[in-house]
């Protein structure tokens, strides 16, 4: 639940000036984590670094030229 958690909070920060602004003062990913449950989300440390692993995995599997398996 987490997961949509970040990527509903990523949506609102692309809409939301004020979120936008407290995100430029944040330091550390826990200052991240802090205003996002300012604003009412639910995400962890883990929802990040697995956000982050996600996306460097469906990046490379875009750019690998492996033929799937039959």
């Amino acid at each position: 639940m987490s997961r949509e958690e970040l990527r509903n909070f990523v949506e609102t920060v692309e809409h939301n000036i004020l979120v936008k602004e407290k995100l430029v003062q944040c330091k550390t990913s826990e200052d991240l984590i802090l205003i996002a449950k300012k604003f009412g989300y639910s995400i962890t440390l883990e929802d990040l670094n697995y956000d982050k692993t996600a996306c460097k995995f469906e990046s490379w599997l875009k750019k690998s030229k492996i033929n799937p398996l039959r």
